[in-house]
């Protein structure tokens, strides 16, 4: 997420919900990290635009490069402005925001699920 508030809010309740979290206010960031390591993630929660005007498809694109099995999540605000094609990117849901706990814990347990 680009708002820190709502990164702090999303990462409290995943960690509340016995996960590891990691968060990062730029795709940049978070892509940097990921990748010195992406085998160590299960899954990604990203916002469908970046403050840097990459798309989430464009940021699934790059991620799934290094590792495509990892399960990855798009939210936006507005989800009629996500790409129709994002399953061809490899991307595995999309979420309305704000994310409720009920679908955040869906999202993980898929995930979990998926990876096993």
């Amino acid at each position: 997420s680009d708002d820190p508030t709502t990164l702090l809010k999303l990462k409290m309740d995943i960690s509340m919900m016995g996960h590891y979290v990691e968060g990062y206010l730029t795709a940049d960031d978070g892509l940097e990290i990921y990748n010195k390591s992406p085998f160590r993630f299960d899954a990604i929660i990203t916002d469908n635009m970046m403050p840097s005007g990459e798309s989430g498809s464009s940021f699934a694109k790059k991620v799934k490069e290094n590792n495509d099995k990892i399960k990855l999540f798009i939210i936006s605000g507005n989800l009629d402005s996500i790409d129709k094609d994002i399953y061809d990117y490899g991307i595995d849901g999309k979420f309305k925001k704000p994310l409720t706990r009920p679908a955040l814990a869906g999202i993980l347990n898929i995930s979990r699920f998926w990876n096993t």
